[in-house]
């Protein structure tokens, strides 16, 4: 437990609120409403976990949380996780908090963090947030509607600056009873979605920011131009993500600031999920440790070195993630296919066709890829149906 911190600015008297999906449990960042200003908390977890006792180092050695639709193994422990180090409603907690407003000539964000106390007033889902926005009703729909007109304010700037994006679906995948696998699609920009994660691009930028001005050694997240135009526009669809992704060079971590092509911004730390990223738990403990005693908690050399060795895991650990939930997306098929007397016919779009190679499709309902031989004649873009036969989980 934290022991009391009497240099806290308490925030417990603001409406504070967290957005997440419904059943997360580690929760790391809710925000308030100060007047004009917004505020972005995340968990203290560096005041909570010494990067040198036990739970430290074995939060070092797993460097990210893992997440299959089966289970979750926890970075730290359930009990700091889902507990003491999550944002939880009406309770409590420690914060390295950013206030944010936009400057007089409107061009820019004022931005300073502080250490904070607050409590969540409101625990909301996503869809829960979606619902209140559209709303005519809702007492909070004001203060959503606050954060939203933040989070378009630098969302703008941003793409005035040549920040490039690619639409994206993801999978919600439900094992809880396994002999029936649910499968949700999620659509990644919606209103609540687009505000948490721009809010959250606000905290990271500002955290490099200060680093950089204050000469602290840190974690940036870097991503080099690709060298050549960029398209006006994309084809809508998988296929757009598909060959814009294709376009952009591969984001990589440095103690030295660099740009972020994709998000268009000059200095980009990481530190907004300190429960589940080891990276970012070492940012936020470098700029609180400074902010008490304008010292480094960590030279360049052992940030950059931890941080390389916990890149390594996570590659490990994203692979995992993604063979357990194409295992469970292909259970799925296979128990609607059983369902439908072995019949189903679905739709794609082809992505990709090359000489003696099968081509890329994926899937119209579902953004699942896969290899299907075709007719000569085909070509990127084209709509198509294609029927499952069956499914080999051995070979998958």
């Amino acid at each position: 437990n934290l022991l009391p911190n009497h240099n806290l600015k308490d925030l417990t008297n603001l409406p504070t609120f967290s957005i997440d999906s419904e059943n997360t449990r580690d929760k790391d960042d809710a925000i308030s409403i100060d007047g004009d200003a917004i505020w972005i908390h995340i968990s203290d977890i560096s005041s909570l976990v010494s990067e040198n006792s036990a739970i430290g180092r074995e939060a070092y050695l797993r460097s990210e949380s893992l997440y299959t639709p089966e289970q979750t193994v926890p970075m730290l422990p359930v009990d700091i996780s889902e507990n003491t180090g999550s944002l939880l409603g009406q309770v409590e907690r420690q914060c390295l908090s950013l206030k944010v407003s936009v400057n007089e000539k409107r061009d820019d964000l004022d931005c300073h963090f502080a250490h904070t106390l607050i409590s969540n007033d409101h625990d909301l889902s996503y869809e829960q947030c979606d619902e209140i926005l559209l709303s005519n009703e809702s007492p909070i729909k004001n203060m959503l509607g606050k954060a939203r007109l933040l989070a378009e304010f630098h969302h703008e700037l941003r793409m005035n600056f040549g920040a490039f994006e690619l639409e994206g679906r993801e999978m919600s995948i439900d094992v809880a009873r396994p002999e029936d696998v649910k499968i949700h699609v999620i659509n990644r920009y919606s209103p609540s979605r687009n505000i948490v994660e721009e809010l959250m691009v606000i905290y990271n930028n500002f955290a490099g920011q200060y680093c950089l001005q204050n000469d602290v050694p840190t974690i940036y997240r870097t991503q080099a131009s690709p060298g050549h135009p960029m398209p006006s526009e994309l084809p809508n669809g998988p296929l757009g993500r598909y060959e814009g992704a294709k376009l952009l060079r591969p984001a990589v971590i440095s103690t030295r600031p660099g740009p972020h092509f994709g998000l268009a911004l000059d200095h980009y730390s990481r530190a907004t999920s300190p429960i589940r990223r080891y990276q970012d738990f070492m940012v936020q403990g470098q700029i609180l440790h400074h902010i008490y005693h304008q010292k480094n908690k960590y030279t360049s050399e052992e940030i950059i070195s931890q941080a390389n060795a916990c890149a390594q895991q996570s590659r490990i650990l994203s692979r995992v993630e993604t063979s357990r939930n194409r295992y469970w997306f292909l259970k799925f098929l296979d128990q609607n296919l059983s369902a439908r007397n072995h019949q189903w016919t679905m739709r794609a779009v082809v992505l990709e066709t090359k000489i003696d190679q099968r081509a890329i499709l994926e899937l119209t309902d579902y953004p699942f890829r896969i290899r299907c031989s075709l007719p000569a004649t085909s070509k990127s873009g084209d709509e198509i149906e294609v029927s499952l036969k069956g499914v080999d989980l051995w070979n998958r």
